[in-house]
């Protein structure tokens, strides 16, 4: 004997489940959709084909790009397939790339950024942009226990330059970025310290940006070779701090070497994120010191770069205030 009131209940509970699973079926077609390659709009390989054409650069991953170029003896490094990362990346990239003053990489490229080492100009054919999974370096050092999130350099062959960044997670891949365009933009501001060296008209900027540290100070990449560890550095000059007066850094990493100092006073110039969000390091008249050498280098090395780039306006409203 069948219950009529059952059977009606057991159909009824049976629609519900498959209706449940057709709408799961539709919403994971959509997903694909978005992020497949059918749709442009929701495509990294069309996002990623804009930006290199707006900003005269190459980006690569696993399946795109001529990998096959790379040559610099020192990194190893894994491509990553990751597509919806890739995509992620792309678009925190774009928020910076626009920041940037219209047609510095072309500058960089046609300029060149490594007189002091060749004794003549040249230009680069190539700025690549490589998306990884894991990188790894030999001969320098490493702060954070054997992870790079992102690392800038130029090929053996100096052919071209190139920022890697493992975009295993995209959410702080804009502080990554930024941190290693400035790399880049750093060789133009050796080239001035070399001309100063050479007694022509550059300024030497890397002895102003010392004098700006406390007395005798010493990064640890001069005191320490090799890898070392986030807790061998002084906190005493850092942000644990609570007398802004004494704040000479802006992060634990801007300890390790006058590079990364400067690398890393410059990401919050560039990843600002509205308001008065700058972070409190930047209260620092010392802080303050090395922001406005940085600015005020960038704009007497780059002809792309001045008074209204994107940082000058940080500066002047978020920094100088502070």
């Amino acid at each position: 004997m069948i219950d009529d009131k059952k059977l009606s209940n057991g159909c009824a509970f049976y629609i519900i489940i498959t209706v449940c699973i057709l709408f799961l079926v539709s919403i994971s077609h959509g997903f694909h959709d978005r992020v497949g390659t059918n749709n442009s709009s929701y495509d990294p390989d069309a996002l990623a084909n804009r930006l290199e054409k707006e900003y005269d650069i190459n980006i690569m991953w696993k399946g795109r790009g001529e990998y096959t170029r790379f040559n610099n003896s020192n990194v190893k490094a894994t491509l990553t397939d990751k597509r919806m990362n890739s995509y992620l990346t792309l678009q925190k990239m774009e928020v910076i790339l626009k920041r940037l003053p219209k047609g510095i990489f072309t500058e960089i490229k046609n300029n060149d950024s490594v007189k002091y080492y060749e004794g003549n100009r040249r230009k680069y054919s190539y700025i690549d942009i490589y998306f990884c999974n894991s990188i790894d370096v030999d001969g320098g050092y490493d702060i954070r226990g054997g992870y790079t999130a992102g690392l800038t350099g130029g090929y053996d062959d100096r052919s071209g330059l190139f920022i890697m960044l493992d975009i295993s997670y995209p959410a702080n891949i804009n502080n990554t970025f930024a941190h290693e365009l400035f790399h880049m933009f750093e060789w133009g501001i050796r080239d001035e310290y070399y001309n100063h060296r050479n007694g022509s008209s550059g300024v030497d900027f890397y002895k102003a940006w010392l004098d700006s540290n406390p007395a005798g100070y010493k990064y640890i990449s001069e005191t320490m070779s090799g890898n070392f560890n986030i807790y061998d550095i002084d906190l005493s000059y850092g942000i644990e701090t609570e007398d802004k007066d004494h704040i000479f850094f802006v992060s634990k990493y801007a300890q390790a070497s006058i590079q990364e100092d400067m690398a890393e006073t410059f990401t919050h110039l560039l990843t600002d994120k509205g308001g008065n969000m700058m972070p409190k390091a930047y209260r620092s008249q010392h802080v303050q010191r090395k922001a406005k050498l940085l600015i005020d280098m960038l704009d007497r090395t780059y002809s792309t770069i001045n008074k209204d780039a994107y940082w000058n306006r940080i500066y002047d409203e978020l920094v100088e205030t502070y």
